[in-house]
C-alpha cells in the first residue's frame, strides 16, 4: 500500500456531537491497584470481509479501542452505514486497564479480550452479519456489535477471571489470542519480567481457567516456579525480563500458539503455549550493522508487533530496539525448518531519535507514530516489501497543522466575532473540546448536556462577556482599555481550547488494514485517517528531494516524457522556495485581497457594505509573500484590499517589491532569490511544465462538458449494491475533510504558482525564458492560473461555510415553491448528525451530492477489485468526483440547485456572488437561483431583476432547459415566455402582486403572436390587478385576453370580486363591449347558484338592466328574486324584501309600453346532477316514466304581478298584526289561504281587497266577521279568548269602520256589527251574491239572533231565502211572522219592506209566495202536537193564507175578465184593419 502511494495526509474525523457513549462501570471488589500508572495505548481491528464491497454488513467497518487509567473505550465505525450504539466506555474503579486488548472474529461472533492488572475479561458480541440486514437509508442506522452490550454480560463469571498475582508483580502489558478451539489466551508481561499465561475455556462450555508463568530459568528456578505461587515469590526483574510481546498461531509453525517476546537483553524469544517452553531465541543485535554493547545499552522501550500475510501465509515480526544513542527496527520471519524454529532476517531500519508512541506492521508497510522534542506528533511509514525493505527510507505523513496560539483580530471586526469565528471554524476544534474548555473557564461542576454548535456558541459568548463585565470595575472606561480587556478575556478562553485540543490530539497508537488500505491514527480524544495524496499534492506538499520524476507517471499527471517530469519536479522546488519564505501576515493579506477580488464591484452585480468574513482555508497551505517584505509592502497589500484588485494586480506589486528590493535585502533573502533564479534556469521548458500542472489540477480534463451529471437510472442493480460506499456519517466526514484538504492545497498551489509566474515574467532572461515563453505566460498560463485559483477558492468556501438550520414551516413553504415550479426535492431531510451544525459540503454529500457520488463510484472499476482498496484508490476517486460535482465551470448546476431546495438562501447568495465576477458557465441559472434566494429573503424586487436577467440563457443551460422548463417540441420556440411562466408560479407563492403584474407584462412583451401562453399571462395580469383594486386595469387586461374561455372566466371573477367588495356602481358602469350577454349570463348564474343570504346578485343584475334601460329584463330579474325569496328564505325580512322586489318589478313594467308589459315566469331547471340520480326509464317508485312533456311557458302580465304583490303584502300585514313565527315560515301561501289567515286575524279590509283582486268569494270574509261579531256581543265587556289567548280588539282599528253619530257610547260589538252591515251594504246590494245568507246562516249557526237591520235588509233582498233559513234552524215563530208580513206585502201592505215593486193586483205584474217553504212551515206547525203556541201560529198562518187565496181568486178573475176584454178589443181592431186594406185594393 505504501509503495503505491506517493505520500499521505491526515484526515481528522470530526463527528460533532453524534457520538453517544454507553457508560458501564464494573467493580471487581479488589483494591490497591488504582494508583498503578500504565501506558495509554490504542489499537484497531478490521473484519475479514471489510474489503469486499457488497459482501455484507462487515464491509468498510472498523473497531478501535483506547485504554487509559481505569477506562477502556471501544468504538465501532463504518464508512458505509450509520451505526447505532457503537461507542462503549467501560470503567474499572478499583483497577487499571492493561494495554492488552485484542479483538478477534469468528463466523458468528466478535470476541473482545482485555485485561486489567487484577483480572482478564472476555466480551462475546454478535457478528455484524448476524445482527440485521443492511439498511443504508436510515438516519439511525443499523445496530452496532456493541448495541446490546450490558453490565450483565461483563459480570458473567464465565467471561472474566481474577488473577492470582502479587500486587508488586502485576502485568503492565500483554497480548491476546483466540485459539481455534475458542479458548481465550492472555499473555501478559509482569513487572517482575516474567510472562503470565492465562487461558479461559471456550465460551459457553464449563471449564477450568489455567494460569502459567513463562520464564527462561535453570532447573531449580523452574522447580521454584512450579512449587511456589507468584504471590509468595514476589516480583524479580532480570536481564531477560519481557518488555513487549505478541501472540499468534501459524499452521506452518505447527499446531501450537506461540508467544513472541522481546526482552531486556535484546533477544527475541518464541514460547510454546502448549509446553510453556521457549522453542526459539535469537539476539536481535546480530541483525544490527554496528555492534552495541549489551551491558552499556540496556533496553527499556523495546516493542514488538506482528503482521500476517494472507496471500503468502507468512508471519512477520517487527521489533523496535531503543537505545540511548540510536534506535532501529528489525523485521524477522519465524520459520520451522528441519523441526527447528528460527528467525529469518528480513530488514533492519534505522529509526529517528524520537519517542515512539506506537507502531503497526502490515505485510507491506511499517507504520509508526512518534513525538519529537517539541512534543509534536510525527507519523512515518516505510515499505518492507520483499526486495525493497528499507531502500526507500522513511516517508513522513503530512499531518494537520498545529492550532495557532494567537488569533488576529481585524480592525473592522469585533473581538467576540473574530474569536467565535475562529474557534467554531469547521474542523478546528471539536465540540467536546470547546465544551471542556467552557466547563473549566466558567469553573462549573455541571457538564453541558447539549453539545450543539449553536448552544455552545451562545454559552461561550455569555460566559466570556460575563468575564469581561467582571474585569471592568469602573463605571466609565476608555474604549481602548475595554478593547484590551476583551482581547485578554477571549484569548484566555481560546488558550483553554488550544490546551484541551492538544490533550485530545496526543497520539495513542496507529492501525492499518492492508486489504482496505485504511490507516487510522488513534489519539486521546480523537481519531484520524491517513489518505493517499494525489500527484499534485505530492508535488507541492512533499519535502524537497522526496518527489522524484518517476512519481509523475501516475495520475493525475500521467506523463511519459522524462524531461517534462524533471522540469515539473524543479518547478515544484521553486514553489517550495517561495512558500518557505512567506510570513503568515502576508499570506493573510493576500487571502483578504483575493476574497475582495471576488466581492469587487467591477466584477460583481451586487456590493455588500460589510465584507463577509474572511474564511481561513484549511491547512497550512497559505504560502505567498517573502518574509523580507517590509511593513510598507504589507500596508500596500492592505490598500489593494481596499481597492479590490484582480489576482494579477494583487501579485504585481508584490513581485515589484521582491525584484526591486532584491539588492537591499539581507544575505539569506538574496540567496533565496539567487536559488530561485538558478532553479528556473535549469527548467528546459517552463511554460510546458506549468501547463501540465494546470492540466493536472483541472478536473474537467480540458472540457467542462465532461462534468455532466450522470444518469441515476443507469445500471440500477449495480448502483443499489455499490452506491452505499462511504455513505455513512463517518464516510461523509472523511470525504468532506479530504475534499476540503485537496481544494485548499490546490488553491495554495494556484496562489504560489501565480506569484511564481509573476516573478518569472519580471526576471525574463535571468530565468532563461524566451519571448514566446513570456507571451505564453501572460496570455495563457497566468489567466488560467488565476481562474483555477478562483475555482478552488469557491470550492474551499463551500467546504468550510456552515449551513443554516431551517425551521419546519420554511421547509413546507419551500416544498410548495418547488411543486409550483415542478422541481423535485433533491435528497431527504437532515439526519441526526446534521440537524444543528455542519458545512455546506456535508449537507451536499448527505443529499443529492451523495447520490451522484454513489452513482459515479458504482461505475468505478476500483470497486470490482477483491480485496478492494477502499481507503486508497476508491477514496481518491471519490474525492476527485466531489471536486467535479462542486466544480463551478461545468454544465451542471447541482450545488446551487441543492442549496435552493434546502432553503440555504444566504449561502446561495454568497455562492452566486463569488462566481458572478468571472464564471460565465450557468450564468442564467445562477440568476434564477439568486432570484429565488432574494425572494425568500424578503427582497422581491431584486428577485424579479434577477429572473429577468436569467431569461437570455434558458435555451442553453441544462438546469433551466431540462429541469425547470422541460419543454415539448411545440414549446421550444417559446422558451423565454415559458421560463417567465414558471417564475410567475414561484412569485405567486409570495404576496407580491405588483411584481407578478410587472413580470407578466414583460413576458407578454417578449411573446410571439402565436404563443399559447399569452391568454394565461393576460389572466395573471387581470387577476392581480383585480386583487390590488385596480379595476380599470383589470378590465383592460380582461378585454385584451384573446382566449374567449379565459376571458369569460376573468369576467366571472371580475363580477364576483367587485360584488363582494360592494363596488356595484363601478361594476355596472363598465361598458362591457361585446361582453353584455356574458355579463348577464354570469350574474344570472351566480344569482341562481349562490345562497341568497350570502350575496345578492339580483340587485346587481337589476341595476345593470336599469342602467342600460332594459326595464322589462329588470322587472323579470326582480320578480325572480322575489319568487326565490318566498320559496327559500323564511322570515319577516324575506317577506319585506319579496314585497319590495315585486313592487320594483311592477314599477319597471309600468315604464314599458303596455303591449310589452309582461315577463316570462321563471321555471326550475333540473340540473345534470339531479338528472343523474334517477333512471331515465323509471321513476322513484319503479313505474315506467311517462314521456316528457314540453314545459309550457307561462307569461305574467302586470296585473298578475300586482296580485302576487298583494298576497305578499297581505301576509306582511298579517305578520304585523300577529307576530306568530308560523306566519313567516313555510312555503308561499295561495290567495285562499292568505284570505283565511287575514279573516282569522281580523284584517277584513285586506281580505276583501285580496278576494276581489283574485275574484274570490267574500263568503269566508263575511262568515269570519259574523263570528267575531257574535263573540264580541256574547262576551260583553270582557275580552274573549281564542285558543287559550285573549283576543285583542286592535283588529277593529285595522279595518275601515264608518263613523256613526249616536248619542250613546259605541262598544266594540257595535263597531263590529257596523263593519258587517257596511260590508253587506257595499258588496251585496242586490243580494244575489248570497252574502246575507252567509251572514245569517253563520249567526244562526252560532245561536245568535239576527239583528234587526240584517232582517230588514234580508227581507228586502230575498225574503224567501230568509224564510228557508228560519226553517232550517227551526225558528218557526220567526218564520210565521215573516210569512205573515210577506203575505201582507204581497197583498199590498208594506210592499217596500220586501223589495216588491208591486202588490197583488190584476193590473200589476205577478207576485208570488214561497209556497214550498210555507207548506214546509205549515206542516211543521201542524205536526208539533201538544204545543199550543205552534197550534195558534198554524191557525193564524192558515187564516192569513185563506185571505191571500181569496184575494188571489179575485185578482185572477179580474185578470181573466181583463184579458177577455183586451182580446175582444184586439179582434175589432184587426177587422177594421182588414176592411181598410180591402178597400184600397
Amino acid at each position: 500500500m505504501a509503495g503505491r502511494a506517493l505520500s499521505f495526509c491526515e484526515v481528522p474525523l470530526n463527528l460533532g456531537d453524534q457520538q453517544r457513549w454507553k457508560e458501564l462501570t464494573l467493580s471487581l471488589g479488589g483494591g490497591g491497584s488504582q494508583d498503578i500508572k500504565l501506558p495509554e495505548r490504542g489499537g484497531g481491528f478490521s473484519y475479514r470481509d471489510g474489503a469486499r464491497v457488497g459482501a455484507g454488513a462487515a464491509c468498510n467497518r472498523l473497531i478501535y479501542w483506547r485504554s487509559y487509567g481505569d477506562t477502556l473505550e471501544l468504538v465501532e465505525l463504518s464508512g458505509n452505514a450509520n451505526l447505532d450504539g457503537n461507542a462503549v466506555r467501560i470503567r474499572f474503579p478499583d483497577s487499571a486497564v492493561v494495554p492488552c486488548v485484542g479483538i478477534h472474529e469468528t463466523h458468528a461472533h466478535v470476541v473482545v479480550l482485555f485485561a486489567t492488572v487484577g483480572s482478564v475479561h472476555r466480551i462475546v458480541l454478535p457478528h455484524p452479519s448476524r445482527i440485521a440486514r443492511m439498511d443504508y437509508g436510515g438516519d439511525y442506522g443499523i445496530p452496532s456489535v456493541f448495541a446490546d452490550l450490558s453490565l450483565a454480560e461483563l459480570r458473567n463469571e464465565a467471561n472474566f477471571h481474577l488473577l492470582n498475582q502479587s500486587p508488586s508483580n502485576y502485568p503492565h502489558l500483554g497480548a491476546t489470542w483466540l485459539t481455534n478451539e475458542g479458548e481465550a489466551l492472555f499473555a501478559m508481561a509482569t513487572i517482575g519480567g516474567s510472562i503470565l499465561l492465562v487461558k479461559l475455556p471456550q465460551y459457553g462450555i464449563q471449564g477450568i481457567v489455567t494460569e502459567h508463568e513463562l520464564r527462561q530459568a535453570s532447573m531449580m528456578q523452574r522447580l521454584w516456579t512450579g512449587w511456589v505461587p507468584s504471590v509468595i515469590r514476589g516480583g524479580q526483574e532480570s536481564s531477560d525480563a519481557t518488555l513487549d510481546l505478541c501472540v499468534h498461531r501459524q499452521d506452518s509453525l505447527g499446531h501450537d500458539n506461540f508467544v513472541f517476546a522481546v526482552c531486556r537483553d535484546h533477544k527475541l524469544r518464541m514460547w510454546s503455549t502448549n509446553d510453556q517452553e521457549c522453542v526459539a531465541e535469537t539476539d536481535l543485535l546480530d541483525f544490527v550493522a554496528d555492534k552495541i554493547d549489551q551491558q552499556t545499552a540496556p533496553g527499556q522501550s523495546h516493542m514488538i508487533r506482528k503482521a500476517y500475510d494472507s496471500q503468502t501465509h507468512s508471519l512477520y515480526l517487527v521489533t523496535f530496539l531503543s537505545f540511548a544513542d540510536r534506535s532501529m527496527f528489525v523485521v524477522v520471519q519465524p520459520v520451522l525448518e528441519d523441526g527447528r524454529y528460527h528467525f529469518l532476517h528480513m530488514a533492519t531500519l534505522c529509526a529517528p531519535q524520537e519517542k515512539l508512541i506506537g507502531l503497526h506492521l502490515d505485510p507491506s508497510t511499517l507504520w509508526t507514530v512518534w513525538t519529537n522534542s517539541y512534543d509534536e506528533t510525527v507519523v512515518r511509514y516505510c515499505s518492507i516489501e520483499s526486495g525493497q525493505a528499507g531502500q526507500q527510507g522513511w516517508s513522513q505523513v503530512i499531518l494537520e497543522p498545529a492550532v495557532s496560539h494567537e488569533v488576529t483580530v481585524p480592525n473592522y471586526q469585533d473581538p467576540s466575532e473574530a474569536y467565535l469565528e475562529h474557534i467554531f471554524y469547521p474542523g478546528r476544534f471539536s465540540l467536546q473540546t470547546i465544551a471542556k474548555a467552557l466547563h473549566i473557564y466558567r469553573r462549573s461542576v455541571d457538564a453541558i448536556a447539549d453539545l450543539s454548535a449553536a448552544v455552545l456558541k451562545e454559552q461561550v459568548s455569555l460566559v466570556v462577556e460575563t468575564e469581561i463585565q467582571n474585569a471592568v470595575t469602573e463605571y466609565e472606561v476608555q474604549q481602548e482599555e475595554y478593547y484590551q480587556v476583551q482581547l485578554q478575556s477571549w484569548n484566555k478562553f481560546y488558550m483553554c481550547c488550544t490546551q484541551y485540543h492538544q490533550v485530545a490530539g496526543r497520539p495513542l497508537g496507529i492501525y492499518s488494514d492492508e486489504d482496505t488500505a485504511m490507516v487510522c491514527l488513534l489519539k486521546k480524544g480523537a481519531v484520524s485517517f491517513l489518505r493517499p495524496c494525489d500527484g499534485v499534492e505530492h508535488l507541492y506538499l512533499a519535502p524537497q528531494g522526496v518527489c522524484q520524476p518517476q512519481h509523475l507517471s501516475a495520475a493525475p499527471f500521467n506523463i511519459a516524457d522524462d524531461k517534462l517530469c524533471r522540469d515539473i519536479v524543479l518547478l515544484g522546488d521553486c514553489l517550495r522556495l517561495i512558500h518557505d519564505q512567506l510570513t503568515p501576515d502576508v499570506v493573510s493579506a493576500v487571502e483578504q485581497d483575493f476574497y475582495s477580488l471576488l466581492t469587487s464591484t467591477s466584477f460583481s452585480l451586487y456590493r455588500y457594505d460589510k465584507l463577509c468574513r474572511d474564511i481561513v482555508l484549511l491547512g497550512d497551505c497559505l504560502r505567498l509573500i517573502h518574509d523580507q517584505l517590509t511593513p510598507d509592502v504589507v500596508s500596500a497589500v492592505e490598500q489593494d484590499l481596499f481597492h479590490l484588485e484582480t489576482p494579477q494586480n494583487i501579485v504585481e506589486p508584490l513581485v515589484n517589491n521582491v525584484i526591486s528590493e532584491a539588492g537591499d535585502v539581507d544575505q539569506s533573502s538574496a540567496e533565496v532569490i539567487s536559488t530561485l533564479e538558478s532553479s528556473l534556469q535549469t527548467i528546459i521548458d517552463a511554460p510546458r511544465a506549468i501547463d501540465t500542472v494546470l492540466q493536472a489540477m483541472d478536473v474537467t480534463g480540458g472540457d467542462p462538458e465532461n462534468l455532466a451529471v450522470p444518469d441515476l437510472a443507469a445500471e440500477p442493480l449495480r448502483q443499489l449494491s455499490l452506491n452505499h460506499v462511504f455513505g455513512s456519517a463517518v464516510g461523509h466526514a472523511v470525504l468532506e475533510s479530504s475534499a476540503r484538504q485537496l481544494a485548499t492545497t490546490r488553491l495554495a498551489i494556484c496562489r504560489d504558482l501565480l506569484l511564481l509566474q509573476g516573478l518569472m515574467g519580471r526576471m525574463g532572461q535571468r530565468a532563461s525564458l524566451s519571448q514566446d515563453s513570456l507571451n505564453k505566460l501572460q496570455s495563457d498560463l497566468i489567466p488560467r492560473t488565476a481562474q483555477l485559483m478562483q475555482v478552488y477558492y469557491v470550492i474551499t468556501w463551500v467546504s468550510t461555510a456552515t449551513y443554516t438550520h431551517v425551521p419546519s414551516n420554511s421547509l413546507d413553504m419551500n416544498l410548495r415553491q418547488l411543486q409550483a415550479m415542478d422541481i423535485s426535492d433533491l435528497g431527504t431531510g437532515l439526519p441526526r448528525y446534521l440537524m444543528t451544525e455542519g458545512t455546506l459540503l456535508a449537507l451536499f454529500l448527505h443529499g443529492v451530492g451523495g447520490q451522484q457520488l454513489g452513482t459515479l463510484l458504482a461505475g468505478s472499476e476500483d470497486l470490482d477489485q477483491d480485496p478492494c482498496p477502499l481507503w486508497s484508490g476508491v477514496l481518491q476517486t471519490a474525492v476527485l468526483h466531489i471536486l467535479q460535482l462542486l466544480y463551478p465551470m461545468s454544465p451542471s448546476s447541482l450545488l446551487p440547485e441543492f442549496l435552493m431546495t434546502k432553503c440555504q438562501y444566504l449561502q446561495l447568495q454568497e455562492y452566486v456572488r463569488l462566481l458572478d465576477s468571472w464564471c460565465v458557465w450557468n450564468s442564467s441559472s445562477r440568476r434564477f437561483f439568486l432570484g429565488t434566494a432574494h425572494l425568500n429573503c424578503g427582497e422581491p424586487q431584486k428577485a424579479v431583476d434577477c429572473f429577468l436577467q436569467g431569461v437570455h440563457g434558458v435555451g442553453n443551460e441544462d438546469f433551466l432547459l431540462n429541469k425547470l422548463l422541460q419543454p415539448t417540441d411545440q414549446e421550444l420556440p417559446h422558451l423565454p415566455v415559458l421560463y417567465l411562466v414558471k417564475v410567475l408560479r414561484l412569485l405567486e407563492q409570495f404576496e407580491v402582486p405588483e411584481l407578478v403584474i410587472s413580470l407578466a407584462n414583460s413576458a407578454i412583451g417578449m411573446a410571439q403572436p402565436d404563443d399559447p401562453n399569452i391568454p394565461m399571462l393576460w389572466s395573471k395580469v387581470f387577476k392581480y390587478h383585480l386583487e390590488l383594486g385596480h379595476n380599470n386595469e383589470a378590465y383592460a387586461a380582461m378585454t385584451a385576453n384573446p382566449d374567449h374561455t379565459r376571458r369569460k372566466d376573468c369576467l366571472r371573477q371580475f363580477i364576483v370580486i367587485l360584488c363582494e367588495r360592494s363596488q356595484l356602481q363601478t361594476l355596472v358602469e363598465f361598458p362591457y363591449v361585446g361582453l353584455h350577454d356574458e355579463v348577464v349570463y354570469i350574474i344570472e348564474s351566480r344569482a341562481r347558484s349562490v345562497d341568497l343570504t350570502a350575496h345578492n346578485y339580483y340587485d346587481l343584475l337589476y341595476a345593470f338592466h336599469i342602467y342600460r334601460g332594459s326595464y322589462r329584463k329588470a322587472g323579470s330579474t326582480m320578480y325572480e328574486y322575489g319568487l326565490r325569496l318566498g320559496r327559500e328564505l323564511p322570515g319577516v325580512k324575506s317577506l319585506q324584501k319579496q314585497a319590495k322586489c315585486y313592487l320594483a318589478a311592477i314599477n319597471t313594467l309600468r315604464l314599458v309600453d303596455p303591449k310589452y308589459a309582461w315577463i316570462v315566469k321563471p321555471v326550475r331547471v333540473e340540473t345534470a346532477t339531479e338528472e343523474g340520480r334517477v333512471s331515465p326509464k323509471r321513476d322513484y317508485s319503479g313505474d315506467h316514466r311517462l314521456p316528457h312533456k314540453k314545459k309550457q311557458v307561462e307569461i305574467l302580465e302586470l296585473s298578475e304581478l300586482e296580485k302576487e304583490y298583494m298576497v305578499v303584502l297581505a301576509r306582511l300585514h298579517l305578520i304585523q298584526k300577529d307576530p306568530d313565527p308560523a306566519h313567516a315560515t313555510g312555503p308561499p301561501l295561495s290567495a285562499e289561504e292568505t284570505v283565511a289567515l287575514l279573516v282569522q286575524a281580523g284584517l277584513f279590509d285586506n281580505a276583501v281587497s285580496l278576494s276581489q283582486a283574485f275574484r274570490l268569494s267574500l263568503v269566508p270574509v263575511f262568515e269570519g266577521l259574523a263570528s267575531k261579531c257574535v263573540r264580541l256581543t256574547v262576551s260583553g265587556p270582557d275580552i274573549p279568548k281564542v285558543g287559550g289567548k285573549k283576543e285583542g280588539l286592535d283588529w277593529l282599528g285595522a279595518n275601515d269602520i264608518p263613523f256613526t253619530h249616536t248619542s250613546k257610547p259605541i262598544t266594540a260589538a257595535d263597531q263590529a256589527w257596523q263593519l258587517l252591515q257596511t260590508y253587506l251594504e257595499r258588496f251585496d246590494i242586490t243580494g244575489v251574491k248570497g252574502y246575507h245568507k252567509s251572514v245569517a246562516n253563520k249567526l244562526l249557526s252560532l245561536g245568535a239572533p239576527l239583528p234587526t237591520w240584517l232582517i230588514r235588509a234580508y227581507k228586502e233582498k230575498n225574503a224567501s231565502e230568509l224564510l228557508r233559513l228560519y226553517l232550517n234552524f227551526d225558528l218557526l215563530e220567526e218564520a210565521c211572522h215573516l210569512v205573515g208580513e210577506y203575505i201582507d206585502a204581497v197583498l199590498g201592505k208594506g210592499t217596500e219592506y220586501f223589495g216588491l215593486k208591486s202588490a197583488l193586483h190584476a193590473t200589476s205584474p205577478s207576485v208570488w209566495l214561497p209556497y214550498t217553504a210555507i207548506d214546509h212551515l205549515l206542516y211543521t206547525l201542524r205536526t208539533a202536537e201538544g204545543n199550543s203556541m205552534y197550534a195558534k201560529l198554524h191557525m193564524d198562518l192558515s187564516d192569513k193564507l185563506q185571505v191571500y187565496h181569496r184575494n188571489v181568486e179575485r185578482v185572477s178573475q179580474d185578470m181573466v175578465q181583463t184579458a177577455l176584454q183586451k182580446a175582444a178589443r184586439h179582434s175589432r181592431q184587426d177587422q177594421s184593419f182588414n176592411m181598410s186594406a180591402y178597400g184600397r185594393t
